[in-house]
C-alpha cells in the first residue's frame, strides 16, 4: 500500500440534490462501493479497496464536512474530504 498526499478537492453534488448519503461506486476500484454517511455538518465516507468483485482489499475511513454556503468557503453543494 503507497501513502500519497494530495490537496483537498471539493466534491459536488448532483444538481437538486445537496444532501450527500448513499452508496457510490469508484471508477478506479470497480465494485467496490464508497459509502457516505452525514453526521451533522460531518461526514463518513468509508470503502475497501481492492481487485475484483470481491474487495478484499484494505477498508478506510475517511472525516469531511459540508459546505454551508455563504460566509462559509463551500458551498452547500460541496464537501471537503481530508484522504
Amino acid at each position: 500500500l503507497g501513502l500519497f498526499a494530495a490537496t483537498p478537492q471539493a466534491a459536488q453534488a448532483l444538481p437538486g440534490s445537496p444532501r450527500f448519503a448513499g452508496t457510490y461506486d469508484d471508477p478506479e476500484f470497480p465494485g467496490c462501493p464508497r459509502e457516505i454517511v452525514p453526521q451533522g455538518a460531518r461526514v463518513l465516507i468509508r470503502g475497501t479497496d481492492g481487485e475484483g468483485p470481491s474487495c478484499t482489499g484494505k477498508s478506510w475511513e475517511a472525516l469531511g464536512r459540508r459546505g454551508r454556503g455563504a460566509p462559509d468557503t463551500l458551498d452547500g453543494n460541496q464537501l471537503l474530504i481530508d484522504f
